[in-house]
């Protein structure tokens, strides 16, 4: 993992140093600058990503599923302990296991082998100034390049193919050698910047979200997104003058990667009333055991009841009698029970 991490290095050392100085022969010391300090910025958050490690699961939750307490505010996962089998730990919301690092990862995003080093609580800002400032650099010199790109390739070969004189090419173009040179890293350059440009936009979408990528994948309802300014600042810290510096942020929120707070998905039908308790009898409860989650008596929550739709109309009195006469067993429509029902 190592080596393919000296690789990459290498290889964009190689393409930036290139295009670097092409460019700042091409149009002067302004792009040059700003070339080099989007390079500069993207190195920093490339070594912070890869010296930084993603959080583990602290000493307080390796015996106590709840870090020593409980709360109402601080839920389970999806309302239930959740156990790793391979490092027999008690895992908090939105840990998962790592099989290349071998360990519980806190808000695990994904395991990156570009930074040899997973994406976790403490290194995602880190990963994405990386992605947005390759990124930038990239397309900063793709665009800054193209005259000189024109001026050593495109406008020979449109000069032969027009039957005129060639025109003699810039000094800085040099020989075939460095001139083939320069259009290799162009080439890299420009399939490494539209790569990246589509997986900054996809991880951009994500953070403003605050969604991690295994939850995208995983689909399993919960949610744990604000606004989008807040979920930012999860990541960013609340400092916005230190968003894009490639340090610390200065205070982390969520108790440090540990504690979460759901979030309801948003109602489609803002003038929905709210849930209501249903009162069960015992018989109906019989008949819904089967179908229910069964979570620890100790961490189930007060059984509520939603509408499968908030929007749609309450059921009259014939569409209850009807739907009993269907049903043989005790059963629950929407918000109301069999022993609501009118008797058909």
């Amino acid at each position: 993992m190592l080596k393919f991490v000296a690789a990459a290095v290498t290889v964009w050392g190689w393409a930036t140093a290139t295009l670097l100085s092409w460019g700042a022969a091409h149009n002067g010391r302004a792009f040059f600058w700003t070339a080099a300090v989007l390079a500069a910025l993207t190195a920093a958050s490339y070594v912070r990503a890869v010296t930084t490690a993603p959080g583990t699961v602290p000493m307080s939750w390796r015996d106590s599923p709840d870090g020593g307490r409980a709360s109402p505010a601080h839920p389970l996962h999806g309302g239930r302990r959740r156990w790793c089998t391979t490092c027999h730990v008690w895992k908090p919301a939105r840990a998962h296991h790592c099989s290349v690092c071998k360990q519980c990862v806190l808000k695990y995003d994904h395991h990156c082998p570009w930074i040899a080093n997973c994406v976790g609580y403490y290194n995602h800002k880190f990963f994405l100034l990386l992605v947005g400032y390759a990124t930038l650099q990239f397309w900063t010199c793709l665009v800054g390049c193209w005259g000189a790109v024109w001026s050593c390739l495109f406008a020979p070969a449109q000069a032969r193919g027009a039957g005129v004189a060639v025109p003699p090419p810039p000094a800085y173009c040099g020989s075939a050698a460095a001139v083939n040179n320069f259009y290799g890293a162009y080439l890299f350059t420009a399939a490494l910047g539209v790569m990246l440009a589509m997986f900054a936009y996809h991880h951009a979408c994500l953070a403003l979200q605050n969604v991690t990528t295994v939850e995208e994948l995983d689909r399993t309802g919960l949610t744990y997104g604000k606004s989008p300014r807040q979920n930012l600042i999860e990541i960013f810290g609340p400092l916005y003058w230190t968003w894009p510096l490639p340090i610390q942020p200065h205070v982390r929120s969520d108790e440090r990667g540990v504690y979460f707070e759901r979030q309801r998905p948003p109602d489609l039908c803002p003038l929905a009333p709210p849930p209501q308790r249903t009162r069960l009898s015992p018989d109906i409860l019989t008949s819904l055991w089967a179908v229910l989650p069964q979570d620890d008596p100790d961490t189930a929550a007060p059984l509520h009841h939603y509408p499968p739709s908030s929007c749609e109309t309450t059921p009259g009195p014939q569409d209850l009698a009807a739907f009993a006469r269907s049903k043989s067993s005790p059963a629950v429509f929407g918000t109301f029970t069999t022993g609501d029902m009118v008797p058909p």
